[in-house]
């Protein structure tokens, strides 16, 4: 029995929840392979770390550029320390090639 005014009583089978659940499902995971097919286009380079604060690090590239750095996800899960004049790889996006990850120390 509906609860509200012209609203329509239906009746959804167990199958059809499952389906729907799988496509949900199937468009998430597609989403996800989406933006890890987007981080294709980031640029790598090397570089040495110069300077730290506050969750941020100077990075002098090896063609002479300093960057804005901040330490990737994994890297910070794993704990892994950087400190200055480390040798670290850096992801720099397109889009701003001022900032960037640190991926690898």
């Amino acid at each position: 029995e509906p609860r509200h005014r012209g609203a329509v009583a239906m009746h959804v089978s167990k199958q059809q929840k499952e389906e729907l659940a799988k496509k949900q499902m199937d468009e998430r995971m597609q989403g996800i392979a989406d933006a890890k097919a987007a981080r294709d286009d980031v640029i790598e380079m090397q570089g040495h770390v110069t300077a730290r604060s506050a969750g941020l690090w100077k990075v002098k590239l090896s063609n002479g550029l300093e960057v804005m750095a901040t330490i990737s996800g994994k890297m910070r899960t794993k704990s892994i320390k950087v400190i200055e004049g480390d040798a670290v790889t850096v992801e720099l996006s397109p889009f701003d090639l001022t900032k960037g990850r640190i991926t690898f120390r």
